[in-house]
């Protein structure tokens, strides 16, 4: 979902009911590609929840005709084709495919790649995959 809703002060995302914060990775890059929009690009800090992950641009980045790209919300249940890449040279990224939710605003499926550009990544992405889909 594109600019899910978030606490003005922190950039932190709201809660959905019974989620459980595991973890915040500062330095992230998201890049979203979804036919028929400009390609969604920003730096900022990932989210990961027991159910989504969620990143938040730093700073908005305009798209025209008034709106920003703020934050995009990835849910995990809703994600396909989800690959943790380690390359030799370069930062360490998630890439795959997430469907839209109703109401998300987005008029097709969207490819993603998430990269860890401040070095390596969290444990707990090591431990468990984030796209491991929630009970």
């Amino acid at each position: 979902m594109l600019n899910p809703q978030m606490y003005s002060a922190t950039a932190q995302p709201l809660r959905v009911r019974g989620e459980q914060f595991l973890t915040v990775r500062e330095g992230m890059h998201c890049s979203v590609r979804v036919h028929g929009l400009p390609e969604l690009s920003a730096y900022g800090k990932l989210f990961l929840t027991h159910v989504r992950i969620v990143f938040a641009a730093a700073k908005p980045v305009p798209l025209g005709g008034g709106q920003s790209f703020r934050a995009f919300d990835f849910p995990l249940n809703s994600l396909s084709n989800e690959r943790f890449n380690q390359p030799i040279f370069g930062a360490n990224n998630l890439t795959g495919t997430v469907q839209p939710l109703p109401g998300s605003g987005l008029p097709g499926p969207a490819e993603f790649k998430l990269t860890f550009k401040e070095g390596g990544c969290e444990p707990r992405f090591r431990r468990r995959r984030p796209c491991d889909k929630a009970d």
